[in-house]
């Protein structure tokens, strides 16, 4: 009897949470007609456990109610390349921010789209991570060729890169504070091909680094205002708002 007694509470709890699924698929309504966008759909949804599936007409906002009901701890929502634009990215924050009184982010959120329906049911069909080769778009940048690399920032990792992965070649993250070229000539012997540098840093200082360390690539973020923690420090977004920036939410 006190068994069952504990499964009620636990039941009892989850709904008055509202904590009842992990994992939810969301889709435009349009290609519900399309077999093989919906092949990615349900691929998704039964690749999770406790995954729900939910679709829309014109906005994901539209789903509020449904989704906030549910808390699903991840979002991802399944949509053809010429649906995907800046206006569902914005539409997408404003949704993952809205399903509870809080303004701060409620779920960890992705799309997943691809050139053809093909291409999207790769990655919902991959069960390891998968490395982008190939890119295209239209900034005039040249995406054709990426070169795998790990970004670290902690020491231990580094040494087990070296060990595990040697032909991977390094990156430092912004987040170890790398802010001098003495800290870089330091790395540079660690085995670090490249240093993604401390965001304050003014220009002299990066021009000293190339020049006292010319064989380290110097990786350096242009960009306006700046955080109010230093780099490596962003801890400080999550302790307060319960924003994490190694999840690109900083706050």
């Amino acid at each position: 009897m006190k068994a069952r007694r504990s499964v009620l509470v636990g039941v009892a709890l989850a709904l008055a949470t509202g904590a009842l699924a992990q994992y939810a698929v969301i889709y435009p309504g349009a290609i519900g007609e399309n077999r093989d966008w919906m092949e990615v759909v349900v691929t998704l949804s039964g690749k999770y456990e406790d995954s729900s599936v939910y679709p829309y007409v014109d906005s994901p906002l539209e789903l509020r109610d449904e989704l906030a009901s549910v808390r699903p701890r991840y979002i991802c929502l399944v949509l053809p390349p010429r649906l995907a634009d800046s206006r569902i990215v914005a539409l997408m924050h404003r949704l993952s921010r809205s399903l509870d009184d809080d303004p701060y982010g409620d779920c960890l959120w992705g799309i997943i789209t691809g050139c053809t329906a093909s291409d999207a049911l790769r990655i919902a069909r991959a069960s390891t991570p998968l490395a982008v080769r190939r890119g295209f778009g239209t900034t005039g940048f040249r995406t054709g060729e990426f070169t795998d690399a790990l970004i670290i920032s902690d020491p231990g990792l580094i040494s087990l890169a070296k060990e595990f992965c040697p032909s991977i070649p390094i990156h430092l993250s912004t987040q170890a504070n790398t802010m001098n070229w003495s800290a870089a000539e330091f790395w540079h012997r660690q085995g670090v091909k490249r240093l993604v540098a401390a965001r304050e840093l003014p220009l002299q200082d990066i021009a000293e680094i190339k020049e006292r360390v010319p064989g380290l690539e110097l990786e350096i973020f242009i960009h306006g205002a700046m955080c109010m923690a230093f780099s490596g420090r962003c801890l400080l977004s999550h302790y307060l708002t319960g924003r994490s920036a190694n999840r690109g939410d900083c706050s």
